[in-house]
């Protein structure tokens, strides 16, 4: 059945087939009326009374006559909010409650009745209260009625602190008879965010009594934020006319909101008559939308529609109302009457404020410019010029200066002659572009161009760069400018110039001279492969460099002479001094460096197998860890942890691949690997890694413990997946590896600490619950130190034995592994034939034939010879 609305008189139609129907009729703020089984045979008249919803009612008056009334009950008060924040422009003066759960007395200006009894002072709460009988602190809201309360007004009680912000202020209007106290955006406790505003009028007992005789009390709420934990209503212990507590509302209430309205002691709300009227053009007729219709002395205002139109409900009486619109003269209409329950009708106009326009053009191309800046200095207001160049802007009456500004342009400043409201007029700026200076940046000693040089202006401290050909242009001011040119590897150049003018263009084409610099190649002296970390140090500059991948270098010094030192582990330190070097000039220092012996205690390239590695997973955790050759960096195989095909790791990782137990570490050692890995990155933090690897060691035994390489771990484990979502990994806030690392990569670990002791390695990898990348791949592990030094051999003697005839040596033992004996027929060497060699410290040989032969003993250490001591015979 279709549904129909009652027109403005309440009339309503509707034509249906013949037959039974139930009808409900229902309306806003009124319970429906039903009419059942009513029989439709031909024109049928049926009425229907609709009864006020109690929510929509005054509430029944308390045992004193007070009655609250709501702004949406019939014929209910109307908001009428007057501000008196001094925070807020208001004219209210501060109450003096800068304290959580503080209370203040204050002498009312008035009489106020209040439940038969006169009172001129009253007790305000920071927490939303109104007392007569003494200040209430209390922060924990109750149910009315409260005997604690006493005769109390309740607008808002809640734990309010106005110590974190907001006013609690007073004021006293004369022209309503109203004594107003307002809580203007006080937090509650804890919550510094939550702000809330509220008001409550007290009228005087003799201007403005309400039926019970007592007087009229008002409360109104601005902008609530929390709705469900206050307590609100009126009291004379134990008499209460309450509203509502923690969001549970009473019968005829509808709930605390923003704009709420509720009056006590009868009709309090002042009589109320209307102001309407449409805003035009003075010149056009037409009407102006978005004008601001304000009444003078209050917050109250309009902005008037499409069609120009306002309206304002005021309470009667005589009124200054203001007309605003940012392109219009103010307008101000005085002594505007409204009657009680009259409409007052105005139709004002307004007079444009004077316009404005032109175009802005380069003085010397005339080419029109956009986005230059138009800026009206009197009124401080500015526009941009479209891509056409044509501005419009709007000012005032009298004389104006304009000040047209663009990015590498002078600025044009133009004063107009005396301008009018309602007219337009026209200002055209012509603007002459700033000097400029163009060129080339070349090497002196190549001319070739230099790019990403520094072109820096000293006067004006601008600064560009010459770009991938060496260009560059930079932008000065007039007169003489002085330029500099710098990069990091050439000498810094400073260039002045003649007096530029406006709109000039100067070629500047620069040489830089470079710096002196050293550069060569590195190389194994036994294997002339090169060495990658060598580093390379300027001891005059203290400066640094390091050989890259191919052995390569490149030093930039100083001119002078040059020493330079180069250092890497397990090779043989070596200094060289150049001889001076000039400006611009190269040298090209090539060497080669000595290995020093070393002990190998751990060389696994996982090729063939694993033999003596293992893993294993933490209990209740995956482990991946497996033989793989997807990936290796000494073909054909890798240890990788993650899927055996191409897909992602488990989730829930914890997995250790553990080395064999290398016992008696010497000092020095470290450990070598080279990994490629891919694991998931945070977003949010990119040093973070949810899944990714790290090394442990454990020593005679011990727990495994966490290390950290030379160079140093890339990401770090989150304490959380998201914010306020744990991390579900094992090891939240522990650095290691993880990102995207696709290159095969060597890292280093310092083993010294461990000299002594027998030690494990582990290659860890974690990983989260959620999402997962290929994994983490190790190769070529290795674990070596220098060899020890023996001490040279001791009190070395020879002994000719005639029956064998042999020569029998003996020495002290002075530690080395191995002695070897070599001879030579020279006293000074060299010592190039081999005699033989003994763990001992004695050796046998035949006696030579030839009658001179010198002998040397020579302790070494399996690896090559470190010391010897001479012992001519």
């Amino acid at each position: 059945m279709p549904s129909v609305n009652t027109d403005a008189v309440a009339h309503y139609s509707m034509s249906l087939p013949q037959g039974v129907y139930t009808f409900v009729a229902s309306g806003f703020s009124c319970s429906p009326d039903t009419n059942f089984n009513v029989l439709i045979g031909a024109a049928t008249t049926l009425d229907f009374t609709l009864l006020p919803e109690p929510r929509f009612l005054c509430s029944p008056p308390d045992a004193a006559g007070y009655v609250a009334c709501e702004n949406s009950d019939l014929d209910g008060p109307t908001m009428d909010w007057f501000e008196i924040a001094p925070v807020a422009g208001g004219p209210g003066t501060l109450a003096g409650l800068p304290l959580d759960n503080s209370f203040v007395q204050v002498n009312l200006p008035l009489t106020f009745k209040f439940y038969d009894t006169e009172f001129n002072s009253l007790w305000i709460s920071s927490n939303g209260l109104l007392t007569f009988g003494s200040g209430v602190a209390s922060a924990a809201n109750s149910v009315l009625p409260n005997s604690l309360l006493g005769a109390a007004i309740v607008p808002y009680w809640d734990d309010l602190n106005p110590a974190l912000g907001g006013q609690i202020c007073t004021y006293y209007n004369p022209a309503e008879h109203a004594f107003i106290i307002e809580w203007y955006h006080i937090p509650h406790f804890g919550l510094p965010a939550t702000l809330e505003t509220f008001q409550v009028w007290l009228y005087d007992a003799y201007t403005n009594p309400a039926p019970n005789g007592n007087s009229q009390i008002r409360i109104q709420y601005l902008d609530l934020t929390t709705l469900n934990s206050s307590t609100t209503g009126i009291q004379n212990y134990p008499i209460t006319n309450s509203y509502g507590f923690n969001g549970v509302w009473s019968a005829s209430s509808q709930g605390l909101s923003d704009s709420r309205v509720i009056t006590y002691g009868g009709s309090t709300a002042p009589l109320y008559g209307t102001l309407d009227g449409n805003v035009r053009d003075s010149l056009t007729n037409l009407p102006i939308q978005g004008a601001l219709v304000s009444r003078i002395g209050s917050t109250q205002h309009k902005i008037t529609d499409a069609t120009g139109f306002f309206n304002l409900d005021v309470v009667s009486g005589s009124y200054d109302i203001q007309i605003t619109h940012p392109d219009y003269a103010r307008t101000l209409l005085s002594g505007v009457t409204v009657s009680a329950g009259a409409v007052m009708s105005i139709q004002p106009s307004l007079i444009s404020k004077p316009i404005i326009t032109g175009t802005v053009r380069d003085s010397q191309t005339n080419i029109l410019l956009g986005q230059a800046d138009v800026q009206w200095i009197e009124g401080g207001l500015s526009t941009v010029t479209d891509d056409s160049g044509r501005y419009a802007l709007i000012a005032d009456s009298g004389t104006q200066t304009l000040v047209f500004a663009r990015a590498d342009y002078i600025n044009n400043e133009i004063t107009t002659g005396s301008l009018e409201y309602g007219n337009t007029y026209v200002v055209n700026a012509a603007m002459l572009t700033l000097p400029r200076i163009t060129g080339t940046v070349r090497d002196s000693t190549t001319g070739q161009t230099v790019p990403f040089a520094d072109v820096f202006w000293l006067e004006g401290g601008a600064f560009t760069s010459t770009d991938d050909s060496g260009r560059y242009e930079i932008v000065t001011n007039f007169g003489i400018q002085s330029l500099g040119f710098s990069r990091f590897d050439y000498i810094e150049q400073i260039v002045p110039t003649a007096a530029l003018q406006g709109g000039q263009s100067v070629q500047m084409n620069v040489t830089l001279v470079p710096f002196p610099r050293i550069v060569g190649t590195i190389i194994d002296s036994t294997t002339h492969r090169p060495l990658r970390n060598v580093e390379v140090h300027w001891i005059e500059g203290d400066a640094f460099a390091y050989s890259d991948q191919t052995g390569f270098y490149e030093m930039i010094v100083a001119e002078g002479s040059q020493t330079l030192t180069f250092t890497k582990s397990n090779y043989v330190f070596k200094q060289i001094a150049s001889t001076p070097l000039l400006r611009g000039q190269r040298l090209t220092q090539n060497l080669s460096l000595a290995s020093l012996p070393f002990v190998l205690f751990l060389d696994e390239h996982f090729d063939q197998g694993a033999g003596g590695w293992s893993h294993i997973g933490a209990p209740n955790w995956e482990d991946d860890w497996h033989i793989s050759t997807e990936r290796s960096r000494s073909a054909p195989s890798s240890y990788k942890c993650g899927d055996v095909a191409t897909g992602g790791y488990s989730n829930n990782n914890d997995a250790r691949l553990m080395s064999p137990i290398i016992a008696d570490l010497l000092p020095g050692a470290m450990l070598q690997f080279s990994m490629q890995i891919e694991t998931r990155t945070s977003n949010n933090a990119p040093d973070s890694a949810f899944d990714g690897g790290i090394i442990e060691v454990s020593a005679d035994g011990g727990p495994f413990e966490w290390v950290e390489p030379v160079q140093e771990y890339n990401k770090i484990f989150p304490f959380e997946d998201q914010p306020e979502d744990p991390y579900t990994g094992p090891l939240p806030g522990v650095p290691c590896f993880g990102g995207l690392i696709t290159t095969w990569t060597t890292y280093d670990v310092d083993l010294s600490a461990y000299a002594g002791q027998s030690v494990q390695i582990a290659f860890r990898f974690c990983s989260n619950d959620n999402s997962t990348r290929e994994g983490w791949y190790i190769d070529d592990v290795t674990v070596q130190t220098n060899a020890p030094t023996p001490f040279a051999p001791l009190e070395l003697s020879i002994i000719f034995n005639s029956e064998t005839n042999e020569m029998e040596f003996r020495w002290q033992d002075t530690g080395g592994p191995v002695y070897e004996l070599y001879s030579s027929t020279s006293p000074v060497g060299p010592f190039t034939t081999f005699e033989g060699s003994t763990l001992d410290t004695f050796l046998s040989i035949p006696a030579p034939t030839s009658p001179l032969k010198f002998f040397v003993v020579i302790a070494s250490n399996d690896f090559s010879i470190l010391s010897r001591e001479m012992n001519i015979r």
